[in-house]
């Protein structure tokens, strides 16, 4: 973006030297009679149009780099190590555990900035099913880290996290994120319909979509919001605009929430 900015500011001083060039020789020609006005005039429209190209050709060169950095992050992306969790087919389908989730001695350690820091240290407990787990602390001690822990999106955890009596690390994760839901303190939102949203990683069969997106909007207080696009055949038409610029922070965090009803869940972890 350095690199575009000088160029830019380079670009625009050559452009307007040229232009007080063409209006200074069209000046001197006027002055010897050799011009008149009305050429100069042509020619300062003349240069104008010339330069043209120019403006856009850094639009190009800005948009360029963009794609590259695109295309950088695409490769280090497929460079990454696959998860060697994911396609696992062990799977707890009956179990006598009194746990539906059982952490022990979990900690998590990670390189920031060059510098390891201890994010988790230690810590043991058990969820049931049915139970509600609360983890109070202040900004920045670790809850967020401990759910994801949890929910195995840190895979280098020390101690063991076990899912009904077996360890997350011998689950098919596919599997396991499709038992358990999860609500982000950033709610993702795609740009598309309402519907789209509240449907996204969901699949619902066509007959029973309207309805239960009715009842979806409903439970999370979103229908009166809503209410001009829950009529007809084909409700939840409404546009919402990339990570929805359109919606306040409660209705994206509603809308996230309201992903999860329809759904049959062993556990729901709510951040904020």
């Amino acid at each position: 973006h350095k690199y575009m900015m000088n160029f830019d500011a380079l670009k625009q001083f050559i452009e307007g030297l040229g232009l007080v060039f063409v209006v200074a020789y069209g000046a001197w020609q006027v002055t010897n009679d050799m011009m008149s006005y009305g050429t100069v005039l042509t020619l300062t429209l003349l240069y104008n149009a010339a330069a043209q190209p120019l403006r856009e050709l850094h639009k190009i060169l800005d948009e360029g780099m963009e794609s590259l950095l695109l295309v950088r992050e695409l490769q280090n992306l497929e460079q990454m190590p696959q998860d060697l969790y994911i396609g696992k087919k062990e799977w707890p389908e009956n179990t006598s555990s009194a746990s539906l989730f059982s952490i022990s001695n979990l900690s998590l350690v990670l390189n920031i900035d060059g510098e390891d820091k201890q994010l988790v240290n230690d810590i043991s407990f058990d969820i049931c099913a049915g139970e509600r787990v609360a983890f109070v602390g202040g900004s920045g001690s670790g809850k967020s880290t401990v759910m994801k822990c949890i929910l195995g999106l840190f895979p280098d955890t020390t101690g063991s996290i076990k899912f009904r009596g077996v360890d997350i690390k011998q689950l098919d994760k596919k599997r396991f994120w499709h038992n358990v839901g999860y609500v982000s303190q950033s709610p993702h939102i795609v740009s598309g319909t309402i519907l789209e949203n509240v449907f996204y990683g969901n699949k619902i069969e066509t007959s029973d979509q309207n309805l239960l997106f009715v009842k979806k909007l409903e439970l999370v207080n979103l229908a009166a919001r809503f209410s001009n696009d829950l009529e007809g055949d084909n409700p939840g038409t409404q546009q919402i605009l990339e990570n929805g610029r359109n919606l306040s922070g409660g209705e994206k965090q509603r809308v996230s929430i309201a992903r999860l009803f329809g759904r049959t869940l062993d556990a729901i972890f709510l951040d904020e």
